[in-house]
């Protein structure tokens, strides 16, 4: 196992999924010591997972979007051929990827165990260990900080106030494919991906009284993308006082900084949610429509709350169900 020289990993996904997946990178990583790692993934997945580790050295991006895949499923798979892979691990489940990478490498393990409420961390740690003899031991979500994204940081947020021992929350308020037309977005889904903007705006006020109460010097922020910042004009334009609100040019590494800053991050299940995991920032995650089981924050107990609608009293109503004093009670766990 040692002497394998070349893997491919091969998860197309979006920011939380490549999260994700790093446990079992990490594994097969610290299990094939000499080896060069490559990965098939989306263009999420490169700006997450670029600085990951020095030996994952190159990214294929794919997309599964026609007809864009008709054109790139041959250059791809042209390409993996060419470079002589020992093993693959794939992370999907979806057969068109098993098919696409027919002839690439004989030596391909995928995810096996498809029970309900397992969690899609431990599946990719099962299919590694799954051809390992010792398996090294099974780690969290992890993502590392440049050291040039917590100096952009630092600065940002000492603009707005925030000191070395400034106690501070962020929440995020968005979702991906949130500035997507109507008609794009998730129809049935989008109620479990939306707390509205009314329970965040009491939530910051309700944090801040907190935090004139205690006498802490605490502060509440949302980091969001320019284009985001009219579709928050409700939570923005009406909470001045309570909230700061963040909408720089977008940077990757700084936007990782700021959460790991962050001494508490409140967000429902996004993307930055599992970041915030992977950062070890403590974590408030609100679910609606799927199980925390199979996709909660992969971390210790000790890290994170989980809020689910449907323990409130009408779950029906996805996220909004869930009122924002729930949140703030659920939140004194980790506050000063």
């Amino acid at each position: 196992m040692a002497g394998v020289q070349k893997i491919l990993v091969v998860r197309p996904g979006r920011a939380g999924d490549m999260v994700m997946i790093t446990p079992a990178l990490t594994q097969i990583l610290k299990a094939f010591p000499k080896a060069e790692v490559h990965l098939v993934t989306s263009t999420d997945g490169r700006r997450v997972l670029k600085n990951f580790h020095p030996r994952l050295t190159r990214f294929f991006i794919y997309t599964r979007r026609i007809p864009q895949t008709w054109w790139i499923s041959r250059q791809l798979v042209k390409a993996l051929r060419q470079e002589g892979y020992e093993r693959i691990f794939l992370f999907e489940t979806n057969p068109h990827y098993t098919k696409l990478l027919d002839g690439v490498c004989s030596n391909l393990t995928g995810i096996t165990n498809l029970e309900p409420d397992v969690h899609y961390c431990v599946r990719c740690l099962e299919a590694v260990e799954n051809v390992l003899p010792h398996a090294p031991k099974r780690g969290w979500l992890t993502l590392p900080v440049t050291d040039s994204g917590r100096s952009q940081a630092v600065d940002l947020l000492a603009r707005h106030g925030v000191t070395e021992s400034t106690f501070l929350v962020g929440l995020h308020p968005t979702y991906s494919g949130m500035t997507l037309p109507f008609y794009r977005q998730w129809g049935g889904r989008k109620k479990h991906r939306t707390w509205p903007q009314a329970y965040f705006a009491r939530l910051a006020q309700r944090l801040n009284e907190y935090g004139k109460e205690s006498g802490h010097d605490l502060k509440v922020v949302v980091d969001i993308l320019p284009e985001e910042r009219l579709l928050l004009e409700e939570l923005i334009e009406n909470n001045r006082d309570t909230l700061i609100a963040l909408s720089e040019p977008p940077d990757f590494e700084r936007y990782k900084a700021i959460i790991a800053r962050m001494n508490l991050f409140i967000a429902p299940d996004t993307g930055p949610m599992h970041m915030a995991a992977g950062l070890g920032t403590p974590l408030v995650a609100l679910f609606s429509g799927k199980s925390p089981l199979d996709c909660g924050p992969f971390v210790p107990p000790t890290q994170y709350e989980v809020v689910q609608a449907k323990d409130m009293a009408h779950p029906e109503l996805g996220l909004s169900a869930i009122p924002p004093e729930t949140v703030f009670e659920t939140c004194r766990r980790f506050l000063p």
